[in-house]
């Protein structure tokens, strides 16, 4: 009797250590079917984090390459507009007074007083300085005029001849007279429209150029 009863013991607890077994199997199954589900969670989580934050990078830097681009701009159109401009006011001086350095001496009578329209000779000190007010200037009018053609950034004669109105009258109708450029130290009024006219020419030029640059 004894060895029938060993026998019987021996196979329930044979069948009890299958159903543990087998618990434990569907056990560690339900946990890897549950962890799957949680890991694609986590890791589409963490995607939409990162293009969440990588677009939020790309706004915040979209301002500043902006601003970045219209100074480029600015100053590509502007360098390229105050050659223009010297170059034309040279001209107007060559053919009014056999010298084209006077103009652009007198512009620097905004740092040295009248004396330097009197200045027929080329130097630093005046020639330098005009070349430089000058340059300056139309730099501040190229901004203006980048300003009005907006982001089309196309050359357009309307809006240059506005800007070159705009700078007449600011010149001669708003500023002192120790901040004119300094024409009519030089130039009867008569050929104030012909250089106004020429700086609008030079700023449709310098647009231009900017954008074969570009």
């Amino acid at each position: 009797m004894k060895e029938e009863v060993r026998p019987c013991e021996e196979s329930r607890l044979g069948k009890r250590n299958d159903q543990r077994v087998s618990e434990n199997t569907h056990c560690q199954q339900l946990k890897r079917s549950g962890r799957a589900p949680l890991q694609k969670r986590q890791a589409g989580a963490t995607r939409t984090l990162s293009t969440t934050c990588a677009s939020q990078e790309q706004r915040a830097d979209e301002p500043m390459s902006i601003i970045s681009h219209t100074m480029k701009n600015i100053l590509w159109s502007g360098t390229y507009a105050g050659l223009c401009m010297s170059t034309a006011i040279g001209l107007t001086g060559k053919i009014t007074t056999t010298r084209p350095v006077v103009p652009l001496n007198a512009i620097s009578h905004i740092f040295w007083g009248h004396k330097a329209a009197r200045s027929a000779c080329w130097s630093i000190k005046y020639t330098a300085s005009g070349l430089l007010l000058n340059q300056l200037a139309c730099i501040f009018w190229a901004a203006c005029y980048e300003t009005m053609i907006g982001r089309k950034q196309q050359a357009r004669f309307s809006s240059a001849v506005a800007v070159s109105i705009l700078a007449y009258l600011t010149d001669y109708h708003v500023v002192p007279r120790r901040f004119t450029p300094g024409f009519e130290l030089v130039f009867p009024r008569t050929l104030f429209p012909w250089l106004y006219a020429a700086l609008a020419g030079s700023l449709i030029a310098g647009a231009r150029m900017r954008q074969r640059m570009n």
